[in-house]
């Protein structure tokens, strides 16, 4: 697990962890939030966050990737497959899924904190510590 502390204005993270999970239990409670377009979405959607609590990375991605052909303009349950391909260390896939998230709805701060991980992972720490930024002032 990583240590991860806003001071000055930025946000010091050691270690690795997802922070995506560290964020799950406010999407959960703000998910509720968003109107869904189908009630179907709504089902997947929850299935699939009840698979990434229990650590079920294959079975949350199946059912995100469901809820998104059914409502591929839902931020949730694309920050959800997001974070399930990041829980399978698949950092290719998590990021075009953040990233759609991003562009669905940009004040989307879980979003861009998970983001911020995948680029932690790759290598790329400035652009991590770029999106932590951002995520801190919002």
């Amino acid at each position: 697990m990583s240590d991860v502390r806003a001071v000055g204005g930025r946000i010091s993270v050691r270690g690795e962890t997802l922070v995506g999970v560290l964020f799950l239990v406010g999407v959960l409670i703000s998910a509720t939030a968003f109107a869904q377009n189908s009630p179907g979405v709504g089902m997947l959607e929850q299935d699939g966050f009840a698979a990434l609590k229990a650590g079920d990375g294959p079975k949350a991605t199946q059912l995100f990737a469901e809820a998104i052909k059914l409502d591929p303009k839902n931020a949730i349950v694309r920050f959800g497959a997001g974070v399930a391909e990041c829980l399978q260390r698949h950092d290719p896939e998590a990021k075009a899924h953040l990233e759609q998230a991003l562009l669905l709805d940009p004040s989307f701060s879980q979003a861009r904190a998970q983001l911020g991980q995948v680029y932690k992972r790759q290598g790329d720490v400035n652009e991590a510590i770029r999106l932590y930024e951002i995520v801190a002032t919002e």
